[in-house]
Formats: C-alpha cells, structure tokens, sequence
C-alpha cells in the first residue's frame, strides 16, 4: 500500500510498503529514498507517536493514509574559536564535505529519483571518477564554448552575453571593493595636521657649524701662515653672532614666560664678551650702562680691551701668552 508522508518542512511523498508492515519498515523505506535516518525520524498519525513495532493496520493506516514525519538532524561537534591552533586543512575540507552532503539531502528532497543515484555506491565512485578525468574536463570546456558560441549566433546574443558579463563583473568589483575601504578603515593612518609647521630645520650652514669648520681650519694652521689672522678675525665675528643669536632668543622667551635675560651692556656695545650674562627682570635703561650689575653666571672668556685694533687683537688660538694689558682668561 501506498502511503502519503508529509515533512513538516518539506512537501510531501509517496512511500509504498506491504500492507503487513510496521513503523520500522517505514521508516527504513523513507531512508533508502530521500537518506532520512531511521532513528532520527519520528511518525505521528493523529496527534499520537507511533512507535517502530507498531503495525501500521492496527493504527488504521490504510492506502493513501497521511502521517507526518519529524526529522532531527545529527549533532555537529562544534570547533572551538577560542583555540589558540589555527584550523588545519583537514578540517577546513571536513567542513566543505559536511556543505556538499546537505547539498545532496536538499537535492534528494527536491528530486525522490536522485536517491537511488546517490544511495548507489558505484554510480557515485563513477561520478567522482569522472569528476577527476583531465580528459573530461577538457570536453566541458570544450562544450561551453561551443554553447557560447551558438547564443552568439542568435540575433542579439552576442548583446546578452555582454550584459550578463557585465553584471557578473560589477558584483565582483563593488565587493573588491568594499573589502578594501575596509582595510583602509583597519589601517592606522597619521592624520594631516591642520596647520603647518613652524619649527626651523637644523641646517649644516648656521653659525654653529661655520664656527666649528673655521676652529678646525684655524687649528690646522702654522702661526707664519698670512692668512691666520683673516680666519682669527671671522671666528671672533661668527662667535658673536652666535652670542647675539642666543640672547635675542632668549628675549623672546622672556616676553613670552615672564623671565628676562640680556645681554651685559658692554656686550652689547663693543661685542667685547664672548658668552652672556643673565640679569634679574629688571628692564634694560640708560642707569644700567652706567652701573653694570654682576652676572649670575660666570662669563666663558674675554677678548682683549683693544680689539677694535686689528693688529693688537688677540684671540685664545692664537700663540700669544696673555700680557698685563691683556684681559684674556679662562675661568
């Protein structure tokens, strides 16, 4: 007798068993067609459960009876994602076998005479044979091309296959792009700043550096060389130049934190001192030049009263020893 099954969420199928046959036998019926576990199965006829040694007779079930059916799928032993392994290649292809046999149940379900294809062991080792064959691949492609070529023979074919390219196309390159405006959003980027730089660069060609280039040279002279006195008197100006530089720096500060440092009027006037002096934050008058108050910090060295002479000038690189008239010294 035939009997109507009906899934509850699936459409329904014909299943024919003898007229003596129990729930067991339905279920194993149920199995080689459409690859249902028995003991996963669970028959209701009436609002009652119906257990496997049950006749179907002695329930009333008779030709063309419905009874529904309940199908628990199979626990699948989740991978753990907190695992510090990364998942191995056996277990990525164990997952796409478990993808390609619901592929299959889907495909059964749909399709009753798909069953007996796949529940043949020899028909599937012969499909996937198949599958493998270098040879048979070749022919497939062989056959989609010469399918293309007969919807390019059509009138407007030719225009279809172009707009489906197309539309393949724009999916695949809106995705690609997505997933880059995604790494770029992951990717840490420096913002610009708003406004731009004010800071001064080093440069090799300040006061520092020439005045470091002329004390090498000048070492590196003899004392009979006519061209010492030249480099003795472009160190002394470079010298205060860096001096005048820093006070004028320190100026600036001054005005901005409230803290005044100057240079010493004599300094200031003759350029006789090579250092700087720091003062107290008293403002810089006429009443200092007559009154020059003592400096907190020691002075380097001096040059000599005379040296707007350029003959009597001395410097500390020169091979003169200091003379009572002198006022060159190192403290």
């Amino acid at each position: 007798m035939r009997i109507i099954v009906s899934p509850v969420r699936d459409e329904s199928f014909l299943v024919e068993v003898q007229d003596t046959g129990t729930v067991s036998d339905l279920k194993h019926e149920i199995y080689i067609m459409f690859g249902y576990i028995p003991q996963n199965q669970t028959i209701v006829y009436k609002g009652k459960v119906l257990d496997n040694e049950t006749q179907l007779k002695t329930k009333g079930i008779h030709e063309m009876s419905k009874v529904y059916m309940t199908y628990k799928k199979p626990k699948v032993v989740k991978r753990n994602r907190n695992s510090n392994f990364a998942p191995s290649l056996l277990a990525t292809h164990l997952a796409n076998v478990e993808d390609l046999t619901e592929c299959i149940e889907a495909l059964k379900q749909r399709n009753p005479k798909a069953s007996y294809v796949f529940n043949d062991a020899e028909t599937v080792s012969e499909l996937v044979q198949k599958t493998l064959d270098p040879e048979i691949q070749l022919q497939r492609q062989r056959e989609m091309d010469i399918v293309l070529d007969s919807q390019e023979m059509h009138a407007g074919g030719f225009q279809e296959l172009v707009s489906r390219y197309h539309l393949i196309e724009e999916v695949y390159e809106n995705s690609q792009l997505e997933n880059e405006k995604l790494i770029k959003t992951e990717t840490v980027i420096p913002q610009r700043p708003a406004h731009p730089s004010t800071t001064k660069l080093p440069t090799p060609y300040g006061f520092e550096a020439k005045l470091s280039l002329m004390m090498s040279l000048l070492k590196n002279m003899s004392p009979d060389n006519p061209n010492r006195h030249l480099m003795e008197t472009l160190v002394s100006i470079c010298a205060q130049s860096i001096v005048a530089n820093t006070n004028e720096t320190e100026e600036e500060e001054s005005d901005e934190f409230g803290s005044v440092g100057r240079m010493s009027p004599r300094m200031r006037n003759h350029g006789s001192h090579v250092g700087y002096s720091l003062f107290d934050q008293r403002g810089f008058n006429e009443d200092l030049e007559q009154e020059e108050p003592q400096p907190v910090f020691p002075q380097i060295f001096h040059l000599p009263k005379n040296s707007h002479n350029p003959s009597n000038r001395r410097t500390p690189f020169s091979n003169h020893e200091p003379s009572s008239d002198d006022e060159f010294s190192v403290e």
